[in-house]
C-alpha cells in the first residue's frame, strides 16, 4: 500500500474478512464506516497519535516488504528453472510434428520447395 509505505495515516473502514482486519489493525484505524470523518478529525487535533500510526503504518509496510520479498524471489527462481527446463526441451519439441506421424508429407513438402510447384 503506497500510503503505508509513506508512512501516512489511514483511516478505513472495517472488511468482512477479520483476517485481514487482524493484518492492518494498529498501522490502520480501522472504524465503522459511519464513524469514518470523526475518526479523521480526532486524528487531525491528536499530534501523537496521528503519528504514532504513522510510525506504524510505515514499520507494517516494512515488514510486508520483507515478506513478500523472499516469495517474489522464490517465484523468480521457480520461472527462471521452469524457462531453462523448457530450453532445453525445445528442439525435441521442434522436431516433433506432422511429418514424424504422416512421413510422405514432410517428403512432398521438399518436392515442392525444389520444384517450385
Amino acid at each position: 500500500n503506497p500510503l503505508l509505505a509513506q508512512g501516512k495515516a489511514v483511516v478505513s473502514a472495517k472488511s468482512a474478512d477479520k483476517f485481514l482486519d487482524s493484518l492492518y489493525q494498529g498501522a490502520i484505524e480501522l472504524v465503522d464506516s459511519s464513524e469514518i470523518p470523526k475518526a479523521i478529525s480526532k486524528l487531525l487535533l491528536d499530534d501523537v497519535r496521528r503519528m504514532k500510526l504513522e510510525w506504524r503504518s510505515y514499520a507494517l509496510s516494512q515488514q510486508l516488504q520483507r515478506k513478500t520479498q523472499s516469495v517474489l524471489c522464490q517465484a523468480f527462481r521457480s520461472m527462471a528453472t521452469l524457462a531453462t527446463d523448457s530450453l532445453d526441451s525445445y528442439d525435441a519439441w521442434k522436431r516433433a510434428g506432422l511429418q514424424d506421424y504422416v512421413p510422405y508429407v514432410d517428403e512432398r513438402r521438399m518436392q515442392t520447395c525444389m520444384t517450385g510447384n
